[in-house]
């Protein structure tokens, strides 16, 4: 076998030993890339119990129909806690107007009167018959 025979098998090896490191290494990452979009999908789709018993995840668009479901429940909550606080604050303007004085018409100008007049009762002497 001449020189230029073992350098041609030599380079021919290498070249061989390349390829196959390359295919290894562009496996793993393909390996890796397929383990994630598997992951993915299962995070989409959602995953089925499995025997060990474990709960069911639902999928993305399941959890955002959830999100959304739970959203509008709290969008009628605030809106029904908003008529609420309407008529309270109706309320509470009506019983503020009857505290302040009007000229006799308000639960005070009635409540001042009658302090008025029992006071006036009581500051009057009284007569003995």
């Amino acid at each position: 076998m001449s020189w230029t025979q073992v350098v041609a098998y030599a380079v021919g090896t290498s070249a061989l030993i390349g390829v196959a490191v390359g295919m290894w290494k562009l496996g793993a990452a393909l390996a890796i890339g397929l383990r994630r979009l598997a992951r993915f999908l299962a995070d989409w789709f959602g995953e089925e119990p499995d025997a060990e018993g474990n709960t069911k995840r639902p999928g993305v668009l399941r959890r955002l129909d959830q999100i959304e479901s739970g959203q509008r429940a709290t969008r009628e909550e605030v809106a029904e806690q908003a008529q609420q606080l309407a008529a309270l604050g109706a309320r509470v303007a009506r019983i503020e107007k009857e505290l302040h004085p009007n000229g006799g018409g308000t639960f005070r100008d009635r409540v001042e009167a009658a302090l008025s007049h029992s006071d006036e009762a009581n500051s009057q002497p009284e007569s003995r018959e």
